[in-house]
């Protein structure tokens, strides 16, 4: 399975690597006391006695020559000693009392009412969900922010581009120059209404906000001119703006184009199975039929579609506005709630019918004889052998003419035989070339398509980065243990490439 080369076979999530490696940007001069080059690595829940005892009994020759030349020393954890607090505490030096991270989960109280003063509920510490203006992230604010302003300098663009083209630098004389110049103002007032029409109708993005509170040590760094890059870095998702001086990859709290910490998928003809299902793990298991002998059609489930839900939400609200005001009808109040529940039934069936999250068709032609599949993916078309993995192919999910989102997966032939084919897909990352703009994993934005230019293949940018939701759901998922090690070994073989 392809995967970054810097994840550790032990499973060490988040694997940490700061290196003061040249970064892209305006840098200070170089002072004459400059920092030498300093590499650190960091393991999450690596044991410090086992470490000792493997370098002793010669097991970890690498290590040991790390701690010869440099350093190797226990850290006392923090409290509660949980993935996220610790790093928070490493990313920043301050405590979770100053960090606001103490744990994966959370509490987050619901909407006080008379006699209710909130009822607690989890919520993930990995990343809160919020709201931003589109405005700052598309490549014309002003379609945003002024539609009409916008609709009506597009068309007077056109219009005097084709003046000057036609009757200024072509010299066209008569009426034909003028019809032809309007044309192209028409051109010009119909590309920017399109443009405009394919932005959420609220003019909201959704975001995610990091939890962690505080200065991260790398900030000082760059205020002093040093360059820093970082690899995996764990709760920076999203990443802010680092400074000129830093480039970063998140790591630990990245989601995957669903925005989940990592939903894995089994498809099965299995003729005992009933149905589609859901894993305790988040996996999910769906039941394929043979319409054709050998052939088996599936779909990719992504992200949720957030514009239709806008589109949806959208006249419930106003409904509910109208609803508030006084001095209504009788009349009217039926009329209104009403078409409010008509409104509420058509977001509920979008929701219930699945028809939330965009979805992808493929195929896959099943070679019982040679227990192989070949799987057809939006055009690209690969064999993978019964214990294979593919690498990592490239999916794009359209919500709109605007806004896509564009992932990468790996298929893994668990089996195919006459009595069952059984198929994984691994959570499908956030494509590095082109992360959802309000999904950034990197700082500045393109450090993460750099990265993949300079090892020459995709990688995985998933923050929770083994596959230990599939075993977690070994009765369900059927999930070998020889293909989790098999995956742990491609990927120790790649980072040594």
């Amino acid at each position: 399975m392809t995967r970054i080369p810097l994840v550790a076979l032990a499973c060490a999530l988040g694997a940490l690597a700061l290196s003061c490696s040249p970064a892209s940007g305006p840098v200070p001069a170089a002072r004459a006391d400059a920092a030498p080059k300093t590499v650190i690595l960091g393991f999450d829940g690596m044991d410090f006695t086992l470490t000792q005892r493997f370098m002793d009994e010669g097991v970890m020759p690498n290590f040991a020559r790390l701690a010869e030349r440099g350093m190797f020393q226990e850290l006392q954890t923090s409290n509660p000693a949980q993935s996220p607090v610790s790093w928070a505490v490493f990313n920043t030096g301050s405590n979770p009392g100053k960090t606001g991270v103490a744990g994966f989960v959370s509490r987050d109280f619901s909407t006080p009412r008379a006699g209710d003063p909130g009822t607690p509920r989890p919520k993930m510490m990995l990343g809160f969900a919020e709201k931003v203006p589109v405005a700052d992230f598309v490549q014309f604010p002003m379609a945003a922010e002024n539609r009409l302003m916008f609709v009506m300098l597009a068309a007077l663009g056109g219009l005097m581009a084709g003046i000057v083209l036609f009757k200024l630098l072509l010299r066209m004389n008569g009426v034909f120059p003028i019809l032809l110049a309007l044309a192209v103002g028409g051109g010009g007032w119909w590309l920017s209404t399109d443009y405009a029409d394919g932005l959420p109708a609220d003019g909201e993005l959704p975001y995610v906000v990091n939890p962690m509170q505080g200065t991260n040590f790398w900030t000082y760094l760059d205020e002093a001119g040093i360059r820093m890059r970082g690899i995996a870095v764990p709760s920076t998702y999203p990443p802010d703006d680092e400074g000129p001086n830093t480039e970063l990859l998140s790591g630990l709290g990245v989601m995957d184009i669903g925005g989940s910490p990592g939903t894995y998928s089994i498809y099965t003809n299995d003729t005992w199975k009933f149905g589609d299902s859901k894993t305790n793990a988040g996996g999910r298991i769906y039941k394929l039929f043979e319409d054709e002998p050998g052939l088996l059609q599936a779909e990719l489930v992504g992200p949720r579609n957030w514009i239709e839900e806008i589109d949806l939400q959208l006249p419930i609200d106003a409904l509910k506005e109208q609803l508030a005001e006084t001095g209504l009808s009788a009349d009217r109040v039926a009329d209104l709630e009403a078409r409010l529940k008509t409104a509420n039934s058509a977001r509920r069936s979008w929701t219930n019918d699945s028809n939330d999250k965009v979805k992808v068709p493929f195929t896959m032609q099943l070679d019982t004889e040679a227990h192989a599949v070949t799987f057809t993916v939006q055009g690209n078309t690969f064999r993978v052998e019964q214990g294979g993995w593919s690498d990592l192919m490239p999916v794009e999910f359209v919500l709109n003419e605007q806004f896509s989102a564009y992932g990468v997966a790996n298929y893994h032939v668990i089996l195919c035989d006459e009595e069952e084919t059984r198929v994984l897909v691994t959570p499908i990352n956030v494509d590095p070339l082109s992360p959802p703009v309000q999904m950034p994993i990197s700082a500045p934005y393109g450090f993460a398509a750099e990265l993949q230019e300079q090892i020459g293949h995709a990688y995985e940018t998933l923050g929770w980065a083994c596959l230990t939701n599939p075993l977690k759901d070994i009765d369900e998922s059927r999930f070998p243990y020889q293909s989790f090690i098999d995956d742990m070994v491609i990927t120790e073989g790649l980072r040594e490439e």
